[in-house]
């Protein structure tokens, strides 16, 4: 969700209007509308300060990431010889290395 659409959310559940969370943040009813419509995009501070005045607190700690394996190339892999794994492995970085310069140029 972004950063508009989480204070609007939040402002509803919180049973408060524009005018009032502007009231509470020290600002305008237009910025609050501006930052709700997806204008304005706001810093980590603001967006901090907003929640706060909600009852709510920004959590910022960095997650895991979910990451899938494919369990079919792990087992053909570990079916290659040595020298299989370091020929596949540079081939792949070779593919990498190509698509970074296609991107580059």
């Amino acid at each position: 969700m972004d950063p508009g659409g989480l204070v609007r959310e939040l402002r509803r559940r919180s049973g408060l209007t524009q005018q009032r969370l502007a009231v509470r943040a020290g600002t305008t009813t237009s910025a609050i509308s501006r930052l709700e419509r997806g204008h304005v995009n706001p810093t980590v501070a603001t967006l901090e300060a907003l929640l706060l005045c909600l009852g709510y607190r920004l959590d910022t700690r960095p997650a895991p990431l979910e990451v899938s394996i494919d369990r079919a190339q792990l087992e053909a892999v570990t079916r290659m010889s040595p020298t299989q794994r370091l020929d596949h492995g540079l081939a792949s970085q070779r593919s990498v290395a190509g698509l970074v310069g296609a991107a580059r140029g």
